[in-house]
């Protein structure tokens, strides 16, 4: 069984499929502010570059586990390495 969902704007820019399976849906709950003050939802952050530029990479110069995520270290075409 699945459900369509209707997705914020900023989520259907970035072409997010709205067709969910039910096994991955939860109801949700909002923040706990005596439990957790302050605590503000995730946003993700507009670090204000045109949608239109691209950034290709050069090299992949190294690479290492940080737990259970996989960091590279790349080198972009621009020169610099992030």
């Amino acid at each position: 069984s699945t459900y369509k969902l209707k997705l914020p704007p900023e989520l259907a820019k970035r072409r997010i499929h709205p067709t969910f399976h039910v096994s991955r849906l939860r109801r949700h709950e909002g923040n706990d502010d005596n439990l957790f003050p302050h605590r503000e939802s995730y946003t993700a952050y507009d670090f204000g570059e045109p949608k239109d530029v691209e950034w290709l990479v050069e090299e992949i110069m190294a690479h290492r586990w940080n737990k259970n995520a996989l960091q590279l270290l790349v080198r972009w075409q621009i020169g610099e390495a992030t």
